[in-house]
């Protein structure tokens, strides 16, 4: 497909290096319990172990022309395009050039892909500094999408009035002493005879009957709870 946007570009010597500038990786590698680097390899590299493969072949077809050889081995040799980059000769005609570019691409794209997949939990617009490609890569979905909205306020949960042994509520009286009073946050619940147990102490309408209002400056003691009731029948009279 790139070859046809130039002139003169021979697409088969193209498409032969595209074949073979990796096929020293088959030797050069090892794929026991998991992927590694095989003795040959660590020593000699995947670039002249694909030269000893491509001279094993060509010995194998007769007349091959030698100088078609060299083109082909100035592919397999120059495909990563610098010196530095383990290529022991840059790219010197068109083919050659547009084997490592194509190359390179590739190589850069996944690479690109994968580190942009495995960042993808993250809520920044950039990914942290990849050393492989040596720049930090835009999010473009997220960055697109732009900020994410506000969460909507939190409506108040109306406060559940207490219950009573039938499950039915309860008033809740709190008088101007009470709210004065150490330990008043708590509200007192007014009992009710109706739901008092019979024999208990402080059972009697009159005993529940609420006080004559008081000075707000006179403290008294809470009003009683269907709880303290019960617990003050068990513990006996308070002395």
């Amino acid at each position: 497909m790139t070859a046809a946007h130039y002139r003169d570009v021979d697409l088969d010597l193209v498409l032969t290096g595209a074949v073979l500038h990796d096929i020293g990786k088959i030797e050069e590698l090892s794929y026991y319990r998991s992927f590694g680097y095989s003795s040959e390899g660590q020593l000699l590299g995947h670039i002249v172990i694909g030269l000893k493969i491509l001279a094993d072949k060509v010995r194998d077809i007769e007349d091959f022309p030698p100088r078609l050889r060299t083109l082909v081995e100035h592919l397999i040799i120059s495909h990563h395009g610098e010196l530095e980059f383990g290529s022991p000769k840059v790219p010197s005609f068109p083919e050659a050039l547009l084997l490592h570019h194509l190359d390179n691409l590739d190589s850069k794209m996944e690479a690109m892909r994968s580190i942009l997949q495995k960042a993808s939990f993250i809520e920044a617009d950039f990914t942290g500094w990849v050393p492989s490609l040596e720049r930090t890569l835009l999010r473009k979905d997220q960055f697109l999408a732009g900020p994410p909205a506000p969460a909507p306020p939190t409506t108040a949960v109306p406060e559940q009035q207490p219950l009573s042994a039938d499950f039915g509520p309860l008033p809740v009286s709190i008088s101007p002493a009470d709210s004065e009073s150490p330990g008043s946050a708590t509200p007192q619940r007014a009992p009710q005879a109706a739901h008092q147990p019979p024999g208990l102490p402080g059972s009697s309408q009159a005993e529940r009957s609420p006080a004559p209002p008081r000075d707000k400056t006179e403290r008294r003691p809470a009003a009683p709870t269907l709880f303290g009731e019960k617990l003050q029948a068990v513990l006996g009279p308070r002395k």
